[in-house]
């Protein structure tokens, strides 16, 4: 199993806060990824180790995203919000921000910025991804 592949089924299975995530990937030399969600869920991981595309996560529904084709960054900045709260799974935030819009995003782990696109990439939302510390008890 790929080393990313094994940070998100850890990810997942512990539930980790996206920040703790976010530290993760970045400290195995991913330096940004792609996902984009017009045609299921495409997920593109670039750094040291050359390009790495995730599989299709095994409980995603088959029937898709419906992407709004209009882009409304407070209904984004609201699903975000509500998964933070781990009020929805991936999935449904990734339903949530495609119902607001949202076509695609790039994580830039070096700005450590995660940025919303519409479909044409004409329209964008940003969110700082907020420092992770662990803290050794």
């Amino acid at each position: 199993m790929h080393e990313i592949a094994q940070i998100l089924t850890q990810a997942k299975a512990q539930n980790w806060p996206y920040p703790k995530t976010f530290q993760a990937l970045k400290h195995i030399g991913v330096e940004s990824y792609v996902v984009s969600l017009l045609e299921g869920i495409d997920a593109i991981y670039q750094g040291s180790f050359g390009v790495w595309i995730e599989a299709v996560p095994s409980d995603y529904i088959s029937q898709g995203f419906d992407v709004d084709g209009s882009f409304y960054p407070s209904e984004v900045q609201a699903a975000i919000l509500k998964h933070t709260q781990k009020k929805t799974s991936y999935l449904e935030f990734l339903r949530d921000i495609a119902a607001s819009g949202v076509a695609s995003y790039i994580v830039d782990m070096q700005a450590a910025t995660v940025t919303y696109f519409n479909i044409d990439k004409t329209q964008s939302y940003q969110e700082i991804v907020p420092i992770w510390e662990a803290i050794d008890r």
